[in-house]
Protein backbone atom coordinates (compact mmCIF):
# COMPACT_ATOMS: atom_id res chain seq x y z
CA UNK A 1 0.00 0.00 0.00
CA UNK A 2 1.30 3.33 -1.10
CA UNK A 3 0.79 6.55 1.87
CA UNK A 4 -0.99 9.37 0.70
CA UNK A 5 2.44 11.46 0.53
CA UNK A 6 4.26 9.29 -1.65
CA UNK A 7 4.32 10.34 -5.45
CA UNK A 8 4.86 7.58 -8.50
CA UNK A 9 7.13 8.41 -10.99
CA UNK A 10 8.33 5.76 -13.25
CA UNK A 11 7.11 3.06 -11.55
CA UNK A 12 9.22 4.56 -8.62
CA UNK A 13 7.55 5.51 -5.34
CA UNK A 14 9.19 8.71 -3.96
CA UNK A 15 8.03 10.54 -0.87
CA UNK A 16 7.59 14.49 -0.71
CA UNK A 17 10.75 15.00 0.77
CA UNK A 18 12.70 13.10 -2.06
CA UNK A 19 10.84 15.03 -4.62
CA UNK A 20 11.55 18.50 -2.66
CA UNK A 21 15.31 17.47 -2.57
CA UNK A 22 15.59 16.00 -6.68
CA UNK A 23 13.91 19.80 -7.45
CA UNK A 24 16.81 21.53 -5.22
CA UNK A 25 19.23 19.52 -6.35
CA UNK A 26 18.61 20.18 -9.74
CA UNK A 27 17.75 23.75 -9.28
CA UNK A 28 20.86 23.96 -7.70
CA UNK A 29 22.85 22.28 -10.88
CA UNK A 30 20.76 24.72 -13.10
CA UNK A 31 22.06 28.14 -11.24
CA UNK A 32 25.51 26.40 -11.22
CA UNK A 33 25.68 26.11 -15.02
CA UNK A 34 24.46 29.82 -15.27
CA UNK A 35 26.80 31.00 -13.05
CA UNK A 36 29.55 29.37 -14.89
CA UNK A 37 28.74 30.87 -18.46
CA UNK A 38 28.15 34.11 -16.66
CA UNK A 39 31.22 34.53 -15.36
CA UNK A 40 33.02 32.92 -18.81
CA UNK A 41 31.01 36.01 -20.46
CA UNK A 42 32.07 38.79 -18.13
CA UNK A 43 35.87 37.60 -17.90
CA UNK A 44 35.70 37.28 -22.42
CA UNK A 45 34.25 41.18 -21.73
CA UNK A 46 36.61 42.14 -19.32
CA UNK A 47 39.34 40.24 -21.77
CA UNK A 48 38.26 42.48 -24.64
CA UNK A 49 38.03 45.93 -22.94
CA UNK A 50 41.54 44.84 -21.62
CA UNK A 51 43.20 43.98 -24.89
CA UNK A 52 41.81 47.57 -26.12
CA UNK A 53 43.20 49.26 -23.65
CA UNK A 54 46.47 47.90 -24.26
CA UNK A 55 46.56 48.13 -28.34
CA UNK A 56 44.94 51.38 -28.17
CA UNK A 57 47.17 53.49 -30.50
CA UNK A 58 48.03 55.69 -27.32
CA UNK A 59 49.28 52.75 -25.77
CA UNK A 60 51.37 51.46 -28.59
CA UNK A 61 53.02 54.87 -29.18
CA UNK A 62 53.96 55.30 -25.56
CA UNK A 63 55.39 51.34 -25.94
CA UNK A 64 57.23 52.24 -29.21
CA UNK A 65 59.20 55.55 -27.36
CA UNK A 66 60.01 53.14 -24.55
CA UNK A 67 61.47 50.92 -26.75
CA UNK A 68 63.03 53.22 -29.25
CA UNK A 69 64.41 55.91 -26.34
CA UNK A 70 64.74 54.05 -23.03
CA UNK A 71 68.19 53.96 -21.69
CA UNK A 72 69.47 52.25 -18.29
CA UNK A 73 70.60 55.91 -17.15
CA UNK A 74 67.27 57.69 -16.52
CA UNK A 75 68.85 60.95 -16.39
CA UNK A 76 69.18 60.41 -19.96
CA UNK A 77 65.18 60.17 -20.67
CA UNK A 78 63.10 63.16 -22.02
CA UNK A 79 59.99 64.13 -20.38
CA UNK A 80 58.12 62.80 -23.14
CA UNK A 81 59.40 59.30 -22.54
CA UNK A 82 59.33 59.28 -18.16
CA UNK A 83 55.37 60.59 -19.10
CA UNK A 84 55.17 57.73 -21.63
CA UNK A 85 57.07 55.21 -19.01
CA UNK A 86 54.52 55.96 -16.30
CA UNK A 87 51.32 55.62 -18.87
CA UNK A 88 52.59 52.26 -19.57
CA UNK A 89 53.18 50.98 -16.06
CA UNK A 90 49.72 52.62 -14.96
CA UNK A 91 47.81 50.32 -17.91
CA UNK A 92 50.00 47.57 -16.90
CA UNK A 93 49.48 47.83 -13.02
CA UNK A 94 45.90 47.86 -13.72
CA UNK A 95 45.80 45.39 -15.76
CA UNK A 96 47.92 42.96 -13.39
CA UNK A 97 45.25 44.06 -11.08
CA UNK A 98 42.19 42.48 -12.89
CA UNK A 99 44.71 38.98 -14.09
CA UNK A 100 45.62 38.97 -10.29
CA UNK A 101 41.82 39.21 -9.35
CA UNK A 102 41.23 36.52 -12.45
CA UNK A 103 38.54 39.26 -13.74
CA UNK A 104 40.69 37.96 -16.93
CA UNK A 105 41.81 34.81 -17.92
CA UNK A 106 45.52 34.43 -17.07
CA UNK A 107 46.48 31.97 -19.56
CA UNK A 108 45.00 33.64 -22.41
CA UNK A 109 46.82 36.93 -21.68
CA UNK A 110 49.75 35.77 -20.97
CA UNK A 111 49.81 33.72 -24.18
CA UNK A 112 49.07 36.97 -26.35
CA UNK A 113 50.86 39.39 -24.23
CA UNK A 114 53.59 37.91 -21.83
CA UNK A 115 56.21 38.87 -23.86
CA UNK A 116 55.28 42.64 -24.66
CA UNK A 117 54.59 43.03 -20.50
CA UNK A 118 58.48 41.20 -19.96
CA UNK A 119 60.47 43.65 -22.29
CA UNK A 120 58.20 46.79 -21.17
CA UNK A 121 58.78 45.96 -17.40
CA UNK A 122 62.44 45.47 -18.11
CA UNK A 123 62.54 48.85 -20.38
CA UNK A 124 61.11 50.83 -17.97
CA UNK A 125 62.66 49.41 -14.81
CA UNK A 126 65.36 52.79 -14.31
CA UNK A 127 62.17 54.57 -14.13
CA UNK A 128 60.37 52.56 -11.76
CA UNK A 129 63.15 52.22 -9.62
CA UNK A 130 63.29 55.99 -9.89
CA UNK A 131 59.88 56.83 -8.99
CA UNK A 132 60.11 54.20 -5.71
CA UNK A 133 63.12 56.46 -4.34
CA UNK A 134 60.68 59.55 -5.08
CA UNK A 135 57.71 58.14 -3.77
CA UNK A 136 58.46 55.65 -1.04
CA UNK A 137 56.37 53.21 -2.31
CA UNK A 138 56.71 49.88 -3.96
CA UNK A 139 55.96 50.54 -7.38
CA UNK A 140 53.14 49.19 -9.03
CA UNK A 141 52.88 45.37 -7.37
CA UNK A 142 51.08 44.57 -9.72
CA UNK A 143 52.74 44.99 -12.56
CA UNK A 144 55.32 43.16 -10.61
CA UNK A 145 53.43 40.09 -10.20
CA UNK A 146 52.16 40.33 -13.84
CA UNK A 147 56.00 40.61 -14.76
CA UNK A 148 56.58 37.43 -12.71
CA UNK A 149 53.97 35.54 -14.02
CA UNK A 150 55.53 36.45 -18.06
CA UNK A 151 58.93 35.38 -16.69
CA UNK A 152 57.74 31.99 -15.51
CA UNK A 153 56.27 31.58 -18.19
CA UNK A 154 59.21 32.32 -20.57
CA UNK A 155 62.14 30.22 -18.16
CA UNK A 156 59.50 27.88 -16.37
CA UNK A 157 60.13 28.05 -12.93
CA UNK A 158 58.11 27.59 -10.13
CA UNK A 159 57.29 31.45 -8.75
CA UNK A 160 56.06 29.81 -5.43
CA UNK A 161 60.05 30.19 -4.40
CA UNK A 162 60.42 33.76 -4.15
CA UNK A 163 63.94 33.93 -3.42
CA UNK A 164 64.57 31.45 -6.91
CA UNK A 165 62.37 33.88 -8.81
CA UNK A 166 64.09 37.31 -7.48
CA UNK A 167 67.39 35.77 -8.39
CA UNK A 168 66.67 34.42 -12.21
CA UNK A 169 64.96 38.35 -11.85
CA UNK A 170 67.81 40.25 -11.19
CA UNK A 171 69.88 38.12 -13.55
CA UNK A 172 68.12 38.13 -16.25
CA UNK A 173 67.26 42.11 -15.83
CA UNK A 174 71.49 42.27 -16.00
CA UNK A 175 71.59 41.04 -18.78
CA UNK A 176 69.20 43.31 -20.22
CA UNK A 177 71.13 46.52 -19.16
CA UNK A 178 74.47 45.03 -20.09
CA UNK A 179 72.80 44.14 -23.33
CA UNK A 180 71.48 47.41 -23.30
CA UNK A 181 74.84 49.05 -22.38
CA UNK A 182 76.56 47.09 -24.80
CA UNK A 183 74.75 48.45 -27.70
CA UNK A 184 74.62 51.78 -26.75
CA UNK A 185 70.92 52.12 -25.70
Amino acid sequence: MIAADTTTIGGLDFSATDVTNIILVTTALIYGVILYFTRRSSQASTLMEVMKMVQSQAMRDDRRLLYQAATPDIREWSEELLSAAERVCAVYGTVGMLVRCRMVPRHRFMRNSGRTIARVYELSLPFQEQRSQDFVESGWPNLNWLYGLAVKRRFGFDMNEHTQWQAQRDIHVAKVRSSMNAKGI
